[in-house]
């Protein structure tokens, strides 16, 4: 982050990820790493004051360990998973972080191994990531390790558009926006860009819809920070797999011409949408 969210797109191993969305999110780690807007802390904090305990927290589907590397000021421990281990390899180290590359299948062995045993596990995280998951074993395998009572899963989205500033580029990212459609996979459409409200979600609430303060991501982007995030998008990266470049000259041009100087500043805003709940 997000995985961005942050936000990190790839994601753990249970079962949850064809194999080739995970290709997808290893070829473009080390832009991810530099192009992806951050949470702002104050999340991170809301989310652990909902926690009673703080010994263990889980994130899963870390990505580069963005969220990880905050969530451990919060809890004792931190377990980082991701099937994607080439993501790991630009994770940001703390002492109390334990970053684990894991299959795409976990038995309850290996989850206790990995994880933690039953009831166990504070803080499920998820950072713009819960959208590529299959529920229903993921799912499982939180209602397994999560403490009862008082454990918690949360999973932060945001839109893969950012707001920017100024009409010309506005256009130019309405117009792009349109020429990639067509490669995003279903579900962006379906949870992401809906702020995750068609989201299974077989949890108890913490807090009421109405309760959950707003949070948002921003960064103070140059022209070469903003090609970067268009970049790392799933959408970019199929097309181009698919013999396209969305990026190609005349579309660099017109961004540029938008943008200014490559040295100007512009700030770029992700709304976070989140849910949260409990066994």
């Amino acid at each position: 982050m997000s995985s961005d969210v942050e936000l990190g797109l790839s994601n753990v191993g249970t079962g949850v990820m064809a194999k080739e969305t995970e290709e997808l999110f290893v070829k473009q780690a080390e832009v991810y790493k530099e192009a992806r807007p951050r949470a702002p802390e104050e999340l991170y904090s809301y989310l652990a004051s909902l926690t009673p305990s703080h010994e263990l927290a889980w994130d899963v589907g870390t990505g580069n360990g963005q969220a990880a590397a905050v969530i451990s000021k919060h809890y004792k421990k931190v377990i980082a998973t991701d099937v994607a281990s080439e993501q790991l390899k630009y994770a940001e180290k703390r002492p109390n972080i334990t970053y684990s590359a894991t299959p795409t299948t976990l038995s309850k062995d290996d989850l206790t191994r990995i994880v933690g045993p039953e009831g166990s596990v504070d803080l499920v995280l998820i950072v713009e990531a819960l959208h590529w998951f299959d529920f229903d074993k993921f799912y499982e395998n939180v209602k397994y390790v999560l403490r009862k009572p008082g454990g918690v899963i949360a999973a932060t989205v945001y839109p893969s558009r950012p707001r920017v500033e100024g009409a010309q580029l506005t256009k130019a990212l309405d117009d792009f926006w349109a020429s990639i459609e067509r490669h995003w996979s279903p579900q962006i459409f379906e949870y992401v860009e809906t702020g995750y409200k068609n989201l299974p979600f077989p949890f108890a609430p913490v807090v009421q819809g109405n309760e959950v303060p707003h949070f948002e991501a921003t960064v103070d982007a140059r022209f070469g920070e903003f090609v970067n995030y268009l970049k790392s998008l799933s959408g970019v990266q199929t097309a181009i797999d698919r013999g396209e470049d969305p990026l190609n000259e005349d579309q660099m041009k017109v961004f540029a011409d938008a943008w200014g100087p490559p040295e100007t500043v512009r700030c770029l805003r992700w709304p976070l949408d989140m849910v949260v709940g409990t066994v």
